[in-house]
């Protein structure tokens, strides 16, 4: 031992770095290889084991059908999808009562091998892995699914494994040498350059040399110092010049700042701070100049008000961050749909507005607009989320529609609420009879407030049928509006002006505290029947209606169970972490959750599967065109077939026809309701069923 310290103390300091640093690295790469190589072992036979027992659910789930007809072909199809497998030896299915059912490959014998294992059990022998699982029919255990698997396969995947991580180390160790060549470069080289650094310090009498290793080790902090001190003798001739110059830069970058300070206050002025479009106060400056020029030049101004369609709803689903990168996306897509010399302002909120000058043709309007109400309608990115948004545009022409700017900006006003009123998403030109309409739509919001104000709304029920038993299984509350001029309305008559004016939120509290009340006052009477409440999306995306919902049931003494919500399947397609965390706290609390209209919307699997779902119920208009074309049928045993593969149950709804429901029941649809069965009716009527 003393001779070897005694060899290494006489080396080169070179060499005894690269000594030092390869041996440590050889250590820690054996150490790490035999790690990954246990580790891999380990993970193998755990990755098999779940392999295999994935492939034995399905092939259990695949072979329920098989197993309840006796089709002992049909059961063999089902395991010879194993023969992709090469590891698999041989794969049986057996009967609750552990008999033989089906064999693969065919011949081989393999019942005492699994009459032994557990439900749900494997084992591992010096050359084979056994899996046991279990085949479950509505809960109930009909027989079991049984795979023999060689560990021969096992081992060659874990020599290949081994094999890679051997190379790899190699690889390894390979690199380490060459960067402990290039280490030692780092030690010994500042202090050659160093040494030389003073040699020409010394001969050339020059101060302004400086070393240029400047590293936090012991060697760099000496050619700090070596540095400093050379400085100190060079700044004591040019210290007065240098402070000269420096106030010349002070008063230089002082100037510039200031003026760049003006600038910016003058933008912030006239500008929005989030998109940088020129703000209201800017555009109104804009459009006197644009009025003033047109009339000059016997020209046309045309302004566009754009408004995005149920863009809170993107701030309640997933954020006022959201909101904002679509607020620029929309301002960076309608710039890009005028000329250079027009004006994009943000007016306020999600209204914007274009100002069009120069104009001598209505074509060119017409154009403008629909090339904007096709670039909204696009989805914006967020997060790899893509967010479905649109515009209402209301089009105003000056002097057609108006004699001066304010007027002007009221027609396009008035436009754009048009354009909303005939459905959102497009462009409308103004005409002076939409003052008119604006003006009856506002009465209609005022004759709303006071509809919910004296009572005049009222509910009427719509039993669901058990098509099973064909009994009654539960109620849907249906909302109207008992007007006094105009008669009974449906809700497609006036929810819409509801949601634009925020009354949805109490047309929802009154909806959902008569339907607590009613049906504790039906379980007093010795009917607690189910009551399903159909809900807007604005109030279901937000934690206020939660806290409220829940304090209905304790303020009435009723149990959750008794209501189920409604809602429409494009907010199971938003999946926002808002969404799933309010759904899982209606299933913690046992309320139980439909989505209505299903089919329109297109919902993901993922989304079902994820979501605290309970009932799914079919869109109408696949009922009513039952039979019509093979492709409607086609959706409707696609919905039926993936409701039942996650254990949901299926509503079907406007059931008209005996033709209609024999269909549904050879889907083993479980409920359904419509004027076959019965119309919506008041609670009177109700009562004469229930009761």
């Amino acid at each position: 031992m003393k001779s070897v310290c005694r060899w290494f103390s006489n080396l080169q300091i070179t060499t005894k770095l690269r000594l030092v640093i390869w041996l440590i690295t050889l250590t820690a790469l054996v150490f790490t290889g035999a790690l990954l190589i246990t580790n891999t072992r380990v993970a193998l036979r755990h990755i098999v084991v779940e392999r295999l027992t994935t492939q034995a659910d399905i092939i259990a789930a695949n072979s329920t059908a098989a197993l309840s007809f006796q089709d002992r072909n049909a059961a063999y199809e089902t395991l010879s999808a194993l023969s992709v497998d090469n590891g698999v030896i041989a794969a049986v299915i057996l009967d609750a009562h552990g008999e033989l059912f089906a064999v693969y490959p065919e011949g081989k014998e393999r019942l005492d091998k699994f009459a032994t294992l557990q439900s749900s059990d494997h084992v591992f022998t010096p050359s084979e892995l056994f899996i046991k699982r279990p085949i479950l029919f509505y809960g109930e255990m009909i027989g079991f699914v049984g795979i023999e698997y060689s560990r021969k396969q096992m081992t060659r995947e874990l020599w290949l494994s081994s094999g890679i991580i051997v190379l790899f180390l190699v690889g390894a160790a390979f690199s380490a040498f060459l960067i402990t060549a290039l280490l030692q470069r780092g030690i010994t080289r500042p202090i050659q350059e160093l040494a030389a650094l003073a040699d020409r310090v010394a001969k050339k009498q020059d101060y302004s040399i400086r070393a240029t290793w400047l590293s936090k080790d012991e060697i760099g902090t000496l050619a700090k110092h070596f540095n400093k001190m050379l400085g100190q003798i060079q700044t004591r001739d040019k210290r007065l010049e240098a402070y000269n110059r420096h106030l010349e830069e002070m008063v230089t970058r002082r100037t510039e700042q200031l003026e760049d300070l003006n600038r910016q206050l003058e933008h912030k002025a006239q500008h929005d701070v989030l998109t940088q479009l020129p703000n209201r106060a800017l555009f109104e400056d804009r459009l006197q100049h644009a009025i003033v020029r047109a009339e000059r030049n016997q020209e046309k101004v045309a302004l566009l008000f754009v408004d995005l369609d149920h863009f809170k709803r993107i701030n309640d689903a997933y954020g006022h961050e959201a909101g904002d990168q679509v607020l620029l996306q929309v301002a960076r897509t309608l710039e890009n749909c005028v000329r250079s010399e027009d004006t994009v302002a943000r007016f306020a909120g999600d209204e914007f507005i274009l100002l069009l000058s120069g104009l001598n043709f209505m074509i060119d309007v017409n154009v403008v607009a629909a090339k904007i109400a096709l670039e909204m309608s696009k989805p914006i990115e967020y997060k790899s989320t893509p967010l479905n948004i649109s515009a209402s545009i209301g089009v105003a022409v000056y002097p057609d529609d108006a004699a001066n700017a304010e007027l002007l900006l009221k027609a396009a006003d008035v436009a754009m609420y048009h354009a909303k009123n005939q459905g959102r998403n497009r462009y409308q030109f103004y005409s002076s009879e939409m003052n008119i309409k604006i003006g009856e739509r506002k009465n209609l919001e005022t004759e709303l407030l006071r509809a919910i104000e004296e009572n005049q709304l009222l509910l009427l029920y719509q039993p669901v049928m058990d098509l099973r038993t064909g009994a009654i299984d539960s109620l849907e509350s249906l909302l109207r509006w008992q007007h006094p001029r105009l008669g009974l309305l449906p809700p497609a008559k006036f929810l819409p002006y509801a949601e634009e004016s925020g009354l949805i939120s109490k047309i929802d509290h009154w909806m959902l505290s008569n339907v607590c009340v009613q049906a504790k006052a039906w379980e007093k009477q010795g009917s607690p029947i189910h009551v399903r409440v159909n809900l807007a999306m604005r109030d279901f995306l937000r934690k206020e209606f939660f806290d409220l919902f829940f304090d209905l049931l304790q303020k009435n003494a009723l149990s959750a169970e008794r209501i189920s919500v409604e809602i429409k399947e494009h907010v199971l397609m938003d999946e926002t972490p808002l969404t799933v965390e309010l759904l899982q706290m209606l299933r913690k609390s046992c309320i139980q959750l439909s989505v209505d209209d299903f089919g329109t919307g297109y919902s993901s699997l993922y989304a079902l599967q994820h979501c605290p779902v309970d009932f799914v119920k079919i869109d109408g208009t696949y009922i009513n065109e039952i039979h019509d074309n093979e492709e409607n049928d086609m959706m409707i045993r696609a919905i039926v077939a993936m409701a039942h593969s996650l254990n949901l149950t299926v509503i079907a709804e406007s059931v008209e026809s005996y033709p209609q429901l024999a269909y549904l029941k050879q889907l083993d649809c479980e409920l359904a309701q419509g004027y076959l069965f019965y119309k919506p009716m008041p609670r009177e009527q109700v009562e004469k069923l229930i009761l």
